[in-house]
């Protein structure tokens, strides 16, 4: 899935409801870090819980 696939599924949900679940799905689907990708160079800045992306 790209970016483009994600912005016009968002666009086809009519309430933030969808919208929300949508997102929170996404995430349960993505695999867990690995521990050594846990680092400042992929921490989310701004972000209220540790967080990182990769």
């Amino acid at each position: 899935m790209n970016f483009d696939n994600i912005i016009d599924d968002f666009q086809f949900l009519d309430n933030w409801e969808d919208k929300y679940k949508y997102i929170i799905d996404m995430g349960n689907s993505l695999s867990t870090l690995k521990s050594i990708d846990y680092n400042d160079h992929n921490k989310v800045e701004g972000c209220a819980i540790s967080l990182a992306c990769c």
